[in-house]
């Protein structure tokens, strides 16, 4: 989804960020830290998983194709049901529900839609582990979004190797009253033990208050970078 749209083939993505029991999508966050591309809404949507295969039951079934995440929030019912079957990883539901179709005594954990789309049976429904899992997803594109009443601003930053260096950053928040909702660390892939903050909050970068704020965490940090300004979802749906 991040090449098609930094190629400049299709003009919006929706692409998974944050899962409310498997946290991160390391993925995504990684992809973020370098893309031209701007986060311009946010969905919350509640997952759930079936077992999709081309068999008649879970006899026979031996081998077993989804997204890690996937196999994550279904383990459980996994481990009490198949226990002795093989986990295989795939890039996406999608692409396990085409394997399950071509390949003998196979399953994949994907939706009702992936069985409707692929012509697989439903094996087994709402196989996760929890049942208000909830996947939140960004959507991705070109243009900030104008300010409206109720919106939320994701950014990355690096602080220095010194004393204080966080808690100073993060005063640029709590002097203007800022609703900090999320800050996550997270390790730079080439340096040891290096990390940056990824944090959403509440305002657009357009708001004097935001734009005040940022100029202000530009003075303690080694770097900003905007993700995007957009209108908050509701939750969850």
């Amino acid at each position: 989804m991040f090449d098609e749209l930094e190629r400049g083939r299709v003009n919006l993505g929706v692409v998974p960020v944050e899962n409310t029991f498997e946290g991160s999508v390391n993925f995504t966050l990684d992809r973020l830290m370098h893309t031209p591309l701007k986060v311009i809404g946010e969905i919350y949507q509640r997952i759930s998983h079936c077992l999709l295969s081309a068999e008649a039951g879970l006899e026979g079934i031996r081998r077993i194709y989804s997204h890690p995440q996937a196999f994550a929030q279904c383990q459980d019912w996994l481990r009490r049901k198949l226990p002795d079957a093989e986990y295989l990883d795939m890039s996406s539901t999608a692409a396990a529900a085409k394997m399950a179709l071509t390949e003998q005594g196979t399953a994949a954990i994907g939706s009702i839609l992936a069985a409707s789309v692929y012509g697989l049976n439903v094996l087994a429904e709402e196989i996760q582990d929890h049942s208000f899992n909830t996947t939140r997803f960004i959507v991705l594109g070109n243009k900030t979004p104008v300010p409206t009443e109720n919106d939320k601003t994701s950014i990355i930053f690096g602080t220095p190797h010194s004393p204080g260096a966080l808690y100073r950053a993060l005063g640029a928040f709590a002097e203007r009253e800022i609703n900090l909702m999320k800050i996550e660390s997270y390790p730079l892939k080439d340096r040891l033990w290096e990390y940056l903050f990824f944090a959403d909050f509440g305002g657009h970068e357009k708001d004097p208050s935001i734009d005040s704020c940022l100029n202000h965490l530009k003075t303690m940090t080694t770097f900003v970078k905007v993700l995007g300004s957009y209108p908050r979802a509701g939750g969850s749906l």
